[in-house]
């Protein structure tokens, strides 16, 4: 019973300190792109973001809620996420892509470090891929160009004018566009 209890005070305290480096972040921060560019951009992570973070379930593991969860804060349609994860990672909290990528979201690790989250941590991670995929949505029009900022980098979205003409970006949106067609329609 004294282990537990002890076990609970370690992980409370744990997740205060997580809350306090959160709510530490500067809110200008530089974002590096998917392709290894040096692009500058203030970061939308902002006090309602972490707020988020704060509030996350500890413990949870239902990958369901906290697409819920993280999705509802974003404003971003809960099935458009699951696409996502389904095509980066097809749910494994587990998956390492072959450039580092992580997790559910498949984070690059520098961008997981200048959102604030452990890419390793599933509830974090839902929630600054939920972030990063809401930031380019922002700044594109059009969800397609979006998607493919979200694989290739902002850069080379910006760069082409548009989707970029690499093969695995180019078949990454069209697989998460299924995808999502599919959900919506279900």
């Amino acid at each position: 019973m004294i282990d537990g209890i002890n076990s609970i005070l370690q992980r409370f305290s744990r997740l205060q300190e997580e809350i306090t480096q959160i709510k530490n972040m500067s809110r200008d921060m530089v974002r590096p792109t998917a392709t290894g560019g040096d692009e500058s951009a203030a970061s939308e992570a902002g006090e309602d973001f972490s707020e988020t973070l704060a509030r996350k379930i500890p413990g949870a593991d239902d990958v369901d809620s906290l697409i819920g969860q993280y999705s509802s804060h974003k404003g971003i349609d809960e099935e458009l996420i699951r696409a996502v994860i389904d095509v980066e990672s097809g749910f494994d909290k587990n998956a390492v892509s072959d450039a580092g990528a992580r997790g559910l979201m498949q984070l690059m690790p520098d961008t997981a470090a200048e959102l604030g989250v452990n890419p390793d941590d599933p509830s974090e991670n839902i929630a600054g891929g939920v972030q990063y995929l809401g930031m380019m949505i922002d700044r594109f029009d059009d969800l397609e160009e979006a998607l493919a900022a979200y694989n290739a980098g902002p850069r080379a979205v910006r760069d082409y004018g548009g989707v970029p003409p690499f093969r695995e970006t180019q078949n990454y949106v069209k697989q998460v566009m299924d995808k999502y067609r599919q959900l919506k329609k279900n």
